[in-house]
């Protein structure tokens, strides 16, 4: 994993631990556990789940490190839940060369391709602009259809 060797960094707007009330789930979010390959390479309870506090524009991100970048055409994401209601069903995926500063390259609104089964994957072409970047992030600007932000 490269971000355990510290090759990349993984990072989240918080870490729900312990979990809200509107997620009763034990003790699982981490930055290791958004860039893990496969749900047994987390620990713990829940290996598949991770989420951020109940806040609206909650992320995580990707920072490839100095001297990498990426021209993306195509991404996945993997979700760990069975729950309908704290499925994504809008977010954006976004780029940026500092950090500071995002491009949004893709918009999920009622987006309902994360099947309900145990660490579902999806996929989505990206617009390609022939823009670099180095860093990634998912960002959840408004709620799930449950009303909570994850």
């Amino acid at each position: 994993n490269p971000h355990r060797s510290g090759e990349v960094v993984a990072a989240m707007s918080s870490t729900q631990d312990p979990p809200s009330a509107s997620l009763p789930i034990s003790k699982c979010s981490s930055p290791d556990r958004f860039v893990a390959h496969l749900v047994e390479d987390c620990e713990g309870a829940n290996p598949g789940h991770n989420s951020t506090d109940d806040d609206i524009n909650s992320w995580m991100s990707v920072d490839l490190g100095e001297g990498r970048m990426l021209v993306p055409h195509h991404y996945c994401l993997r979700h760990g839940t069975t729950v309908k209601d704290v499925l994504r069903d809008l977010w954006f995926l976004q780029g940026s060369i500092n950090g500071h500063q995002w491009d949004t390259l893709r918009r999920h609104e009622n987006d309902d391709s994360l099947a309900l089964e145990p660490s579902s994957v999806a996929s989505w072409a990206v617009e390609v602009t022939g823009r670099w970047y180095r860093h990634f992030r998912i960002l959840q600007p408004g709620c799930t259809l449950s009303l909570i932000h994850i």
